[in-house]
C-alpha cells in the first residue's frame, strides 16, 4: 500500500498534474523521509472507508439465506441487517437496513401466526 502511495505522489509531480497542485497535504516531507515503513504505519491509522459493508451473508437464489431473511438448514435463525443486501445501495444503507427490518418483522409475525418456522432445506 505504501508503494501505491509512493507511486501516486511521484505521477503527481510530473507535468500537467504538477501544475495542478499548490502543495501536498499529507504526508509531507518528514514522514516521506521516514522510509516506507513509517509510510504503511500512517496510512493504517488514517484509512477507513466510507461506505457500509453490504451482502456477506446476501439474500438470493444460491445464497445462504432465502427470501424470507431465514438462514437455509437452521430452524429459526434469520439475518435481518446490511449484510442480506446482495449489494450496496446507491441511497443510504441505514434506509435500507430499516426497510429490510420491517419487512422481515412482517414476515417473522405472519410465519408466527401460520406455523411456517420450520427451516428452508440448506
Amino acid at each position: 500500500m505504501s508503494q501505491d502511495f509512493t507511486a501516486a505522489r511521484e505521477i503527481c509531480a510530473f507535468d500537467p498534474i504538477k501544475g495542478q497542485i499548490e502543495e501536498g497535504l499529507w504526508p509531507g516531507t518528514e514522514l516521506a523521509a521516514q522510509g516506507d515503513k513509517a509510510l504503511l504505519e500512517e496510512i493504517k491509522d488514517r484509512v477507513t472507508t466510507i461506505f457500509h459493508p453490504v451482502g456477506s451473508i446476501a439474500m438470493g437464489a444460491g445464497g445462504p439465506l432465502d427470501g424470507r431473511c431465514r438462514v437455509k438448514g437452521i430452524r429459526g435463525f434469520r439475518v435481518v441487517d446490511a449484510s442480506v443486501m446482495p449489494s450496496i445501495v446507491s441511497g443510504n444503507t441505514n434506509a435500507a437496513v430499516n426497510m429490510i427490518a420491517e419487512k422481515a418483522s412482517d414476515m417473522i409475525i405472519a410465519d408466527a401466526r401460520t406455523g411456517a418456522r420450520t427451516a428452508v432445506p440448506s
